[in-house]
């Protein structure tokens, strides 16, 4: 297939995913979709926790988006057949949808009536957070030499086709602290990437370079302003099981400029490497990442 088709092809499918995705968690849409007055959506997860829409400020008033949950469960079958020129969809026509497939729908929307049916004790609720706001404009991807500047809402799907060998998401999260660790060789030069996306928290990009000269430097950006990422501080530990040295401090919004960067990260000179990896190429790194709901 020509390689122009297939591009737009693929935006397609980043447009979908986009569209599919609660503005306020930035993750998939699933089960029931609230839908406010003038008819934005949000999961419903989210809805519970907030009292007007993130986008036009008007209440929402229990109604559902049925269109948006339907496409939600067919969300994968979509994109593969957007993206995979050979994908044939299993039962599904393309003129219709066959009667399996109703009957799925008509089974989802059963389910997500009861769940909306639940009743949620106001303890239960106290005790829920939702993730930090999101701020206005375009914010740059800093994985590997990519140029994109992208709104947020199209970060998560930029990094899935794009970059998706260094994307993690997290499905579960205790909204207060992420941990995470790897083991990293110690090549000279080289350029150690994640890009992490955590519930109730955000999409974090962490870069571990190493120098021709061997030094190591380490930051933690969220795809986020600045004044958001005060609400976030990381540490890094990086070694092996005898010796450690660590760094903490606040994460830094991505538009930081990267001559900041050196000024608010890790930083381990190469003699003090070679130290901790006497014993090997290889070393350690733990992020140990918290959310101070108390600053925000």
């Amino acid at each position: 297939m020509d390689s122009a088709i297939m591009t737009l092809r693929n935006k397609f499918a980043e447009d979908i995913e986009e569209i599919l995705q609660c503005p306020v968690c930035c993750e998939n849409l699933s089960g029931p979709v609230a839908m406010c007055t003038q008819g934005h959506h949000v999961c419903v997860k989210c809805q519970m926790q907030i009292s007007e829409c993130p986008y036009c400020k008007n209440p929402f008033n229990g109604t559902r988006n049925f269109l948006a949950e339907t496409l939600a469960t067919k969300l994968d079958e979509i994109k593969l057949s957007l993206t995979d020129p050979k994908y044939k969809s299993r039962g599904a026509t393309i003129d219709g949808i066959g009667a399996q497939t109703q009957t799925d729908v008509v089974a989802n929307l059963h389910s997500c009536d009861n769940f909306l049916n639940n009743k949620i004790s106001n303890a239960n609720l106290s005790n829920l957070k939702v993730a930090p706001s999101v701020g206005k404009g375009t914010y740059p991807c800093k994985l590997g030499n990519c140029t994109e500047e992208l709104a947020h809402g199209r970060m998560i799907p930029h990094i899935r086709y794009y970059h998706k060998e260094t994307y993690t998401q997290e499905k579960i999260s205790d909204k207060t602290c992420y941990t995470a660790s790897w083991i990293i060789p110690y090549d000279l030069p080289s350029c150690f990437q994640r890009a992490i996306s955590i519930p109730n928290m955000g999409v974090f990009f962490l870069t571990i370079t190493i120098t021709a000269d061997g030094d190591l430097h380490g930051n933690m950006q969220i795809v986020n302003t600045a004044q958001v990422a005060k609400q976030f501080s990381y540490q890094l530990n990086v070694g092996n099981s005898s010796n450690i040295t660590s760094f903490k401090g606040l994460v830094i919004g991505c538009r930081t400029a990267e001559t900041k960067l050196s000024q608010k990260c890790l930083f381990v000179n190469s003699s003090y490497m070679h130290y901790l990896l006497r014993k090997g190429r290889n070393f350690s790194c733990e992020l140990i990442l918290h959310r101070m709901f108390e600053e925000f």
